[in-house]
């Protein structure tokens, strides 16, 4: 039994040491596997390297005997762009001698851009705090109504300071009433009586001259912002109901959207002094009036018709 275990020794030792030499046989095989790949690297590195000198140098040969037929071709091109560019300055010369000449962006090309500033220049005078139209707030049994001025007092002003006779005075006044410089505080049509309705004045930031093109989303939002006023003054006319059910309808995916805005409006607005806020409502009011009238069918046209 003792002979058996140490033959067993015996043999786990010569196991133990043919496991040791095949580990270093391995170790020895790698090494020589690297240092031979690390040769063939640097030889290839090298051969390339030679390649890239060999192609620099036929490229610098062949540049040098192409640079003058280049210097050649670049001298003809730019002969060339100068006739071009004389030609074409020719050509726009005589076409801006047939062309009036134009120096604005958005309102100044408008058509309508001198009408514009001479009615702007009769409102400022109108404006003025000591010579223009007598505004003031009107005081009633429950409300106060702030910076309005007759009809009266308007056709007054305009035949005084424009020495004018009255029809031609009315004509003026509606002429600025369609335009939105001034308007009825408590009707959608914008004309004018010689009366004693109220009128107010438009601020400037809603004048045509800023060149409004508002789309169908801010009126959308205006319509919608005034049903969330539970007030008198702001309900819809039935022509406003209806262009809102129809926008409702156009833009029903994004809906959603349009509500958030109009409800952060009425917040905003809810924050401004009470006689401000009336203001600002007439005003936005008259300008969608200007940009999206009511629509009048003509009744008698048709019954001729029929």
């Amino acid at each position: 039994y003792i002979k058996a275990i140490k033959d067993i020794c015996e043999v786990q030792k010569r196991v133990e040491r043919i496991e040791e030499t095949v580990k270093e046989s391995n170790v020895k095989r790698s090494e020589t596997e690297h240092s031979g790949m690390h040769q063939t690297n640097k030889n290839e590195n090298y051969e390339k390297s030679a390649s890239r000198r060999k192609s620099t140098d036929s490229n610098v040969s062949g540049n040098n005997e192409q640079r003058p037929q280049q210097q050649q071709v670049s001298v003809e091109d730019k002969n060339n762009k100068i006739e071009n560019a004389k030609t074409k300055e020719e050509t726009k010369v005589k076409v801006n001698d047939s062309k009036p000449k134009s120096t604005a962006v958005c309102a100044e090309d408008s058509p309508n851009y001198l009408v514009y500033k001479k009615m702007e220049a009769i409102v400022e005078k109108m404006l003025d705090e000591n010579n223009g139209v007598p505004v003031k707030t009107v005081k009633t049994f429950m409300t106060k109504i702030p910076s309005v001025f007759t009809g009266i007092d308007l056709i007054a002003w305009i035949i005084k300071n424009m020495e004018i006779d009255e029809q031609e005075a009315l004509r003026i006044a509606h002429l600025m009433a369609s335009h939105g410089y001034l308007f009825p505080i408590d009707d959608h049509c914008l004309t004018v009586k010689n009366d004693n309705t109220f009128y107010r004045f438009q601020t400037p930031y809603f004048w045509p001259s800023n060149c409004w093109e508002p789309e169908n989303t801010d009126y959308a939002v205006y319509l919608c912002k005034r049903t969330m006023q539970n007030k008198a003054r702001l309900e819809l006319a039935d022509y406003e109901a209806e262009n809102l059910a129809r926008l409702q309808k156009m833009f029903s995916r994004k809906w959603e959207f349009i509500f958030m805005q109009a409800e952060a409006q009425s917040k905003v607005d809810k924050k401004r002094d009470k006689l401000e806020r009336k203001i600002l409502d007439s005003q936005e009011r008259a300008f969608w009036d200007v940009h999206r009238p009511m629509v009048i069918f003509n009744i008698y046209f048709f019954n001729q018709r029929d």
